[in-house]
């Protein structure tokens, strides 16, 4: 075996935050790795992009940069395309390793379990205690969060797992031609959903108490680029709903015209898991993801259930024009 040969390529979109991004640079140096580990920085349209450019070239690591934000599905494949690693790991700039053995064990858990796509996970902060987090979804791809105390081992097949941290063989995402582009929101379920079709496995991902990192969900390196939609509970919450809408129309057309049958039966058990949520509710996250966000939950509910309803008429126009159109023509138009 080659020892020079690169293999994880770690890509790391970033936009602004340069000194989480120098923390995060910071805790990759310290991982005990038993390969060949490159760092790949795509600086997304940054204003500040002097500082940026400082805190990469005092840890020396790649650099690529737009001139302009385009969002972090072309920074990742801007990324992916000059990586020269077997696997791709995907990092958000506020997320931090903690464990420096985590590399090696995701790693290890990829090549020993050949069904699976892709390995990561995060953990968060909450009352100075920590909490993995899983995602779980209904039919509709309305979600709540489940949080998981670190304390404790557990293992999990999600459907997805977040681009925080996530990694996957460089060929299987060659294969699926990487992330799309007409996802504001959503991007990585899309990119996840694809992978596991590949795949044709029924525990595609795995998260565990040992491939999880810190994520720190900074607000900093959101006001002027593509995210941000989390500057108000309306933009978000409109937002989240179109990109459902698109996760359907691509992958499960056949229940757009259900979709309010979904809505009506699903919706509830969200809400309630809510209001009696002892961790973390989804306008807690908006407030700690933006500065101006308010954290008023019941006009965060008001908000989705008006969105819901929108959704609802654009599923229904979706389906008829389907006849009509191609999909990415339509696609483009959700």
């Amino acid at each position: 075996m080659n020892k020079n040969k690169i293999l994880v390529s770690a890509i790391i979109p970033c936009f602004e935050r340069a000194d989480a991004l120098q923390r995060l640079l910071a805790s990759l140096k310290k991982i005990k790795f038993s390969g060949t580990l490159e760092i790949i920085v795509v600086d997304d349209g940054s204003k500040d992009y002097r500082a940026i450019k400082k805190v990469v070239g005092k840890f020396k690591c790649s650099l690529l940069r737009f001139p302009a934000n385009l969002g972090p599905s072309p920074a990742r494949n801007a990324g992916a395309k000059i990586a020269k690693g077997e696997f791709l790991w995907f990092l958000d700039s506020d997320t931090e390793v903690t464990d420096s053995d985590l590399l090696e064990k995701m790693v290890s858990h990829l090549k020993q379990d050949k069904c699976l796509a892709g390995v990561g996970g995060e953990m968060i902060r909450i009352d100075k205690k920590l909490y993995a987090i899983a995602y779980q979804y209904f039919p509709n791809w309305i979600f709540f969060v489940k949080h998981l105390p670190m304390r404790e081992a557990f293992k999990i097949y999600p459907k997805f797992i977040p681009t925080n941290n996530l990694l996957v063989s460089k060929k299987d995402f060659l294969s699926i031609n990487g992330f799309s582009p007409y996802f504001d929101m959503h991007e990585d379920i899309d990119f996840c959903l694809r992978l596991a079709g590949k795949a044709n496995s029924k525990k595609p991902f795995l998260i565990q108490n040992d491939t999880c990192l810190l994520h720190h969900r900074s607000s900093e390196g959101r006001e002027g680029s593509k995210f941000w939609f989390f500057n108000t509970p309306w933009n978000y919450v409109s937002t989240m709903h179109r990109s459902r809408l698109k996760l359907l129309f691509c992958h499960f057309p056949g229940l757009l015209p259900i979709l309010p049958l979904l809505d009506i039966t699903f919706t509830p058990i969200v809400l309630l898991s809510q209001i009696f949520s002892r961790k973390m509710r989804s306008s807690d996250v908006l407030q700690k993801k933006s500065k101006n966000s308010s954290q008023n939950f019941p006009i965060f509910v008001l908000f989705s259930l008006i969105n819901m309803l929108l959704a609802w008429l654009k599923a229904w126009k979706l389906t008829t024009q389907s006849f009509f159109n191609d999909k990415e023509s339509l696609i483009k138009k959700i």
